[in-house]
């Protein structure tokens, strides 16, 4: 179905009633799509109604402070939350000094090996140098959920890793273990290319005393700006 540009951005924008209705006429991409639109927009003034009537609403990251804002939280209502870690990390980071690796510089990745999460920007970004003095930890794969999940994902990251002794692939290890990753690593890198709430690795590995980079997709990107040393 063949339908000029400037008609069917009208009939997306058309009152929620009648975008809903050319959702049901029309089949395929184009329905779904007018559908969609129609059910977020619906959707969209419900919130914004519910958070009109809120007397408090708590956020723990910064993007999401300003998207509450947006859809008509009223300013004295909104009030940012601190993430953290558990009270048996903190312990644990505070019995153990701060990692001192000695050698090549030691990049670490750690969370799900899944394409909004950007370990593959990292991957990339190492072959492309021939920088011997560094080696990048991605610790967080498993090869066979990987390749029945997302193969394709899957195959890429295998293909940035092949041949190229400075990147290793290591699978998750159990949360008791966990900072002996951290206490291995010069930095911690998080190049999100989704918005995030946290995560939570980002206070995991500052509770550690490893420095944390972390994309503009971080949610926690003003505590890292914080902390920022001099340039």
């Amino acid at each position: 179905l063949h339908i000029p540009l400037c008609a069917a951005e009208a009939m997306a924008m058309a009152s929620l009633p009648l975008g809903a209705t050319f959702g049901r006429v029309f089949s395929g991409r184009l329905g779904h799509g007018l559908r969609v639109s129609a059910t977020t927009r619906e959707w969209g003034k419900v919130v914004r109604e519910f958070l009109q009537h809120c007397s408090l609403v708590m956020c723990h990251c910064g993007w999401g402070i300003d998207v509450l804002a947006t859809n008509g939280a009223r300013a004295g209502a909104l009030e940012r939350g601190q993430l953290g870690v558990s009270e048996e990390f903190a312990r644990a980071a505070g019995s153990t000094p701060p990692p001192r690796v000695k050698g090549p510089a030691v990049i670490g990745f750690v969370g799900r090996v899944v394409p909004v999460k950007g370990a593959h920007i990292l991957m990339a970004a190492l072959r492309r140098t021939s920088y011997e003095h560094a080696r990048l930890r991605i610790r967080g794969w498993d090869e066979m959920v990987a390749a029945a999940t997302q193969p394709r994902y899957a195959a890429q990251v295998r293909k940035l890793a092949q041949g190229d002794a400075r990147i290793e692939l290591l699978p998750l290890l159990p949360r008791d273990r966990i900072m002996e990753e951290y206490r291995g690593l010069t930095i911690l890198a998080v190049p999100s290319v989704w918005m995030e709430a946290g995560p939570l690795v980002v206070m995991e590995a500052m509770a550690a005393g490893v420095p944390v980079y972390g994309s503009r997709n971080v949610g926690q990107l003003r505590l890292l700006e914080e902390r920022r040393g001099p340039a």
